[in-house]
């Protein structure tokens, strides 16, 4: 059985090989790696390739994008309009976006509606002719008892209320004017 050694070159190792050639990694990592070098070429060849690349990539300056460039760029694409609901977005993209899902809510929105209809229709109780003449001399009972009510408040209106309380006063009131004009 040939037992790996552990900076053999595999992904985890050249992972970590451009971690320290970038100055990324920490010093566990970086002392790892820097023996593995010592040990063996093909890895101190790598390092020394990506430390020279990592080099020549801090090297590179930031460059300004020509004005032009990004003018053209707005007018050429079209802008996406930011979605304020986007559960509602969410939930058409579900629906109307797979055929199978919009085809199940579709029956199941139909069959609602058609339960809902069926369910909720009226039932008209039916009454028998002594329930129908009852009810009605129980109406006629309150209708008289308040138009009772009714006379004797308008009796009460005419003389309580209009004769005392209003027409006296006016009276009174009428009374003194003319006296003081006089």
């Amino acid at each position: 059985m040939n037992r790996k050694k552990s900076y053999e070159l595999n992904e985890e190792m050249i992972n970590k090989i451009i971690s320290v050639a970038y100055n990324d990694a920490n010093i566990f990592e970086r002392i790892f790696v820097y023996r593995a070098a010592k040990g063996d070429d093909n890895v101190k060849k790598l390092l020394q390739s990506y430390c020279n690349t990592a080099i020549k990539v801090h090297e590179l300056k930031e460059e300004d994008c020509p004005e032009e460039i990004i003018e053209s760029l707005k007018q050429k694409s079209i802008p996406l309009r930011i979605s304020q609901n986007s559960f509602n977005s969410d939930f058409a993209a579900v629906v109307f976006g797979r055929p199978l899902v919009s085809a199940i809510a579709s029956v199941l929105v139909v069959a609602a509606i058609i339960v809902a209809l069926f369910s909720t229709r009226e039932i008209h109780p039916v009454y028998s002719r002594q329930e129908i003449e009852h009810a009605d001399k129980q109406a006629r009972q309150a209708l008289a008892i308040v138009g009772k009510i009714f006379n004797q408040t308008g009796t009460t209106l005419k003389r309580e209320v209009l004769n005392d309380r209003v027409s006296k006063p006016i009276k009174d009131g009428l009374g003194i004017v003319n006296s003081i004009f006089n």
